[in-house]
């Protein structure tokens, strides 16, 4: 499959990595910037520090993600990792009388700490 016609360029370019069909969640990009991270579309967020756990056993602490999830009455068409932006994105299309098509986009500030 090919890119959207929006993202040609930048995949062309080598400035975004195109997925069709997305691949399994195991290998999406983690997104992070040194205080919280994620795995793009997970329901889990994890902050620098943040541990939970006793004698021994003690991890990361999972924290719910506000930023996670997918949109699940549209059908995925594309996914993409932008290197530049440090953004993941999800193209959706739906089908209804218009074709919407909604981008659901991943991204974590490397400036705002939350």
């Amino acid at each position: 499959f090919l890119p959207p016609d929006d993202w040609q360029n930048d995949v062309f370019s080598g400035r975004i990595l195109f997925a069709n069909p997305e691949p399994h969640f195991c290998f999406l990009p983690e997104i992070a910037n040194g205080y919280i991270g994620t795995v793009a579309m997970s329901a889990a967020l994890f902050q620098s520090g943040l541990f939970n756990g006793k004698c021994g056993n003690v991890g990361k602490a999972r924290l719910p993600s506000p930023i996670g999830g997918s949109i699940i009455t549209g059908e995925l068409i594309a996914s993409a990792l932008h290197f530049e932006k440090a953004v993941f994105t999800r193209r959706y299309q739906f089908d209804d009388q218009n074709g919407a098509i909604i981008e659901h986009s991943v991204y974590i500030s490397q400036t705002v700490r939350y």
